[in-house]
């Protein structure tokens, strides 16, 4: 194979040249981060999320070697790319999975997401859903479920959740209590698909007992932000994510218009979109709208819970700190984190999808063309607007 002349490598630099700092350096940066989410992920999932994740990261290094091979042409910043998109890739992943899912997405995340496209700086979608994706398809059967695992207080870190686990409701567990040293963990409905089915809400005289409901079906919100949940290794917490997407914030990576709204977008919507449920006991299936469902506080304590969970803080704070697949302009991002904020809702309540918020980002990444040309500003203004 011919070798890359210096004006053909030259065109295939990624769109990075507003930043101060090189691309290498964006993506250790944010990787060195991404370490918090990752060691809270552990407190409460166990040894397993440095396994998953050091598969992950070996899959994925070993497919972007396999790229420039095939390619002859090794892209500077690419590698260190690569390992920061295989790490988040890994983060969406449940504690639970067997080996296969994460070598599989690790290797697809780089070559299907990122080099098919043409590598850094020019693909559509964010290479990591693509690889979350891939995964989907093939072990729907181990990351469709509706329950996950959660080590107990004395086994974070050190825990396996695949033994010695105890099946159990939320009404009956509380992660900041010790626990009995004879169980590793619990199996507990994930809060995020307890909003989206309502199993065992009930009806009396006619109104909807959305308060019961949440006291007895759901977490504290203290676990919700602390991350003590089921779910992926590094999404649950939200406190941790909030954490490093205000660094993200501070280091020029991320505008602070996008997390916040995109969190709009998910918290007004909750409040607003009619939620079908279907009632313990010979009830009929009912729309309810949660605001008024009950009472404003209760509706309020609604939106909370749809906020802290089922990752829309990674969404927020990590996947569209993302900088090839979303907008360039300022309006032009805030146009794609209000719209992913809001049909994260839109998928959550009334379609099946497994990761709502991430199927948001990957749609508003399609649009990200269109979302350019309507949003652009005329010529002279165009230097105020651009993303740096």
């Amino acid at each position: 194979m011919p070798k890359t002349s210096a004006t053909q490598r030259s065109s295939m630099l990624p769109p990075y040249r507003l930043s101060p700092e090189s691309p290498r350096r964006i993506s250790a940066t944010m990787l060195g981060a991404l370490f918090i989410p990752i060691i809270t992920g552990a407190m409460f999932f166990g040894f397993r999320v440095f396994y998953i994740v050091f598969l992950a990261v070996a899959a994925g290094w070993a497919a972007e070697n396999l790229a420039n091979a095939v390619r002859n042409y090794r892209q500077p910043g690419s590698t260190t790319q690569s390992v920061l998109m295989s790490v988040i890739f890994a983060m969406l992943l449940p504690p639970t999975v067997t080996w296969h899912v994460p070598v599989l997405g690790g290797a697809a995340t780089v070559l299907i997401g990122k080099h098919v496209f043409g590598g850094m700086g020019h693909y559509v979608w964010h290479p990591a859903l693509i690889g979350r994706v891939v995964v989907q398809l093939f072990f729907n059967n181990q990351l469709g479920g509706r329950q996950g695992a959660l080590l107990t207080k004395p086994m974070m870190f050190f825990g396996d959740v695949l033994n010695r686990l105890k099946e159990s409701g939320w009404f009956k567990v509380d992660w900041f209590e010790s626990a009995s040293a004879k169980v590793t963990g619990y199996i507990l409905p994930e809060p995020m698909n307890l909003l989206r089915h309502f199993d065992g809400l009930r009806i009396i005289q006619g109104d909807i007992d959305l308060s019961a409901y949440l006291a007895e079906h759901l977490p504290s919100l203290e676990h919700c932000v602390l991350g003590a949940t089921p779910g992926g290794l590094g999404t649950t917490s939200a406190l941790a994510l909030m954490v490093i997407g205000l660094y993200f914030v501070y280091r020029g990576y991320l505008r602070w218009q996008l997390p916040l709204l995109f969190l709009v977008g998910v918290y007004v919507s909750a409040l607003i979109l009619p939620v079908t449920v279907s009632p313990a006991g010979p009830q009929r299936s009912a729309m309810i709208y949660p605001i008024v469902a009950d009472s404003l506080a209760v509706g309020l304590t609604y939106a909370h819970y749809q906020l802290f969970s089922g990752g829309v803080f990674i969404a927020a704070f990590v996947l569209l700190a993302e900088m090839t697949s979303r907008p360039i302009t300022l309006p032009g991002q805030m146009v794609f984190a209000l719209a992913a904020g809001i049909l994260t809702m839109v998928f959550r309540l009334y379609t099946p999808i497994a990761v709502p918020a991430c199927a948001a980002v990957l749609v508003l990444n399609t649009l990200v063309g269109p979302i350019d040309r309507f949003t652009r500003p005329p010529r002279k203004l165009t230097g105020l607007f651009r993303d740096r």
